[in-house]
Parts: C-alpha cells; sequence; structure tokens
C-alpha cells in the first residue's frame, strides 16, 4: 500500500524538508527504483525538474511503498539531527560575541564564540602603565580559582584612556612576565565611541561605557551582562565573587 497523507508526520524537520526531501528522491531513484525524474505524476503532467521545491519533499511518500518510505526516513533523520544540532550550536552565541580578535602580541586569533559558548565571562578592559595595573594579578588569581568551574576571563587591551604602551612586545612583557597572565589576552581595540568593538559596543548598550580601564562585566551563559563594576572594584573583593558565585 502506498502512503499518500503522513507529510506532516514525516517532515516535522521544519525548513530542513526540502533538502531531506532532494536526499530521499536521490536514494529512491537508485536503490529503491520508486520513481525516475522522467516519470509524470498522475494528473499533474509534471517532470520532476518541474515540480516546485516545496513539492519535492513528498515525492517519495507518494510513489513509494510505505516499508521504503520508512527505510528512507530513519538515516535521514539521523543526518538532519546532527545538522540541526550543529546549527543551534552556531546560534548559541549572541551577534556581540561573534567574531575573532587577534591576540596580544600574536598573530593567532581568539574565536569569542568558541570562547565563551554557554559559558560565564569576566570582560574586562585593560592598560599597561595604568593605576590598576596591578589588577592583572588579581585576575589571574580569580582565573586560576573559577576556570575548572566554567568562567571564562577575557582582557581587551585598550589605548583609549592613553595608557596602554605603544609597543604591543612590551605591553605582552608586563602582561605575561610581571604578572604572570594566562587567562585570553587580546591585542588592543578600541572600547569606547564610535569605533568601540562589536564586543563593548553591546556591554556600553547593556550597562554603561567603560570609564577607565579595568572595568569589568560579568556576563551570564546567555550572553546577557548581569553586573558592572568599575576600576575601584577589585577582582578579588566579595561583592565580585558572590556575583561569580551565583552565575556558576
Amino acid at each position: 500500500m502506498k502512503l499518500a497523507a503522513t507529510a506532516g508526520e514525516w517532515f516535522v524537520l521544519g525548513r530542513h524538508r526540502v533538502v531531506a526531501g532532494y536526499l530521499a528522491i536521490e536514494i529512491a531513484v537508485k536503490k529503491f527504483k520508486c520513481l525516475s525524474s522522467a516519470r509524470t505524476i498522475p494528473s499533474k503532467k509534471l517532470t520532476l525538474r518541474q515540480l516546485p521545491i516545496s513539492l519535492v519533499p513528498l515525492l517519495p511518500i507518494l510513489f513509494c511503498e510505505e516499508s521504503t518510505v520508512k527505510a528512507l526516513i530513519n538515516p535521514l533523520i539521523s543526518l538532519l539531527g546532527v545538522a540541526m544540532v550543529s546549527t543551534s550550536a552556531v546560534a548559541a552565541c549572541p551577534d556581540y560575541l561573534q567574531g575573532e580578535y587577534r591576540k596580544l602580541h600574536s598573530k593567532e586569533s581568539v574565536d569569542i564564540c568558541a570562547l565563551t559558548e554557554n559559558k560565564p565571562v569576566l570582560v574586562v578592559n585593560t592598560a599597561s602603565h595604568c593605576g590598576f595595573t596591578s589588577q592583572f594579578k588579581e585576575l589571574e588569581a580569580l582565573h586560576k580559582k573559577y576556570k575548572d568551574k566554567g568562567l571564562v576571563v577575557v582582557g581587551f587591551a585598550s589605548d583609549d584612556f592613553k595608557q596602554e604602551d605603544a609597543d604591543e612586545e612590551k605591553a605582552a612583557e608586563i602582561c605575561y612576565l610581571n604578572y604572570g597572565v594566562t587567562f585570553t589576552m587580546l591585542s588592543p581595540t578600541h572600547v569606547t565611541g564610535e569605533n568601540a568593538n562589536a564586543v563593548f559596543k553591546s556591554l556600553a548598550a547593556q550597562a554603561q561605557e567603560p570609564k577607565w580601564n579595568f572595568n569589568k562585566y560579568l556576563i551570564g551563559k546567555d550572553g546577557k551582562v548581569v553586573e558592572h563594576f568599575g576600576s575601584m572594584v577589585k577582582p578579588d573583593s566579595p561583592k565580585l565573587a558572590a556575583a561569580i558565585d551565583q552565575l556558576l
């Protein structure tokens, strides 16, 4: 017996149903010989190539035996399941956390989404010649304390307040050698004004623009700012620790 009314049950696959239809047709033609590209559809006088794309997924259902349709469906669902999982993974990061940034004093880039996906994040705008530069040491301690619990610390070097070394090698020496930083540090970009990078434009919109170096933005797994801390709030402050603990 042929199936003619189970399309709704079969293709509960949303936008993927057209792709699934084409795959099913190819399998049907080559393996099961249910139909051929030259075969016409009863009462429509249309060949396969003339069909509207929205009708393509229905062809195996219309022309194949029930057992054949089931044989087609199972591998397709498995295949499309992987595709849909991948699609949802890509969408896991908000737009402002998409993109790559170059590491401090390096040719390597960091995919911010891959780094922060589904994790709480602490974003800090940094500078190498600032009265708050010593916070690097406390930020590193915070990183070591919480990294195994899922927290990601990211430092955005910036010269917006005219306190970042013009020589990136020297800035890296201060960061990595003087303070032993191992968390992700990015090369200098703008964090204020119209030229601010995408991350800090969004942080300013969600909370406020940094008024000085070493502002700290605690971001939830959903990409939304949970709390903003100014320069005066040290990385080892009980207030910041409590906010982080609540997220983890």
